[in-house]
């Protein structure tokens, strides 16, 4: 009587891989599109702070254009790269499932060897 494990049910509601809504790209490509406008405008900005045209009339708030330039960059990283965390696929797995697994120290009075204590 060795019968196999019952496979694993998914809940009412929830769509397979398989069946699912489609190739998932809409969000993503959604969100860089919202991030566009302010990508050009930071790019006119980083040509006119090279030397350039001035395109965007000039702030006498920044004299040491450092900072912008390294704003302007960190937003447009997080703005393009933020973007696609929705890509299904992408992760490899849930955030779900990884959530805290060996992210954090055992509670003070643990003395189990495997570091499992509740």
């Amino acid at each position: 009587m060795n019968n196999p494990a019952p496979a694993a049910r998914r809940p009412a509601g929830v769509p397979s891989r398989a069946t699912g809504r489609g190739s998932g790209w809409p969000v993503p490509a959604t969100l860089i599109a919202l991030s566009a406008i302010p990508l050009i405008a930071g790019a006119f900005r980083l040509v006119q702070l090279a030397g350039g045209p001035a395109t965007i009339p000039a702030d006498d708030r920044f004299t040491f254009p450092a900072p912008l330039v390294v704003h302007i960059a960190g937003a447009a990283l997080y703005a393009l790269v933020g973007a696609f965390q929705f890509v299904p696929g992408s992760g490899g797995t849930t955030r779900t499932g990884t959530a805290g697994r060996g992210a954090s120290w055992p509670s003070p009075g643990c003395s189990s060897p495997d570091r499992r204590c509740g």
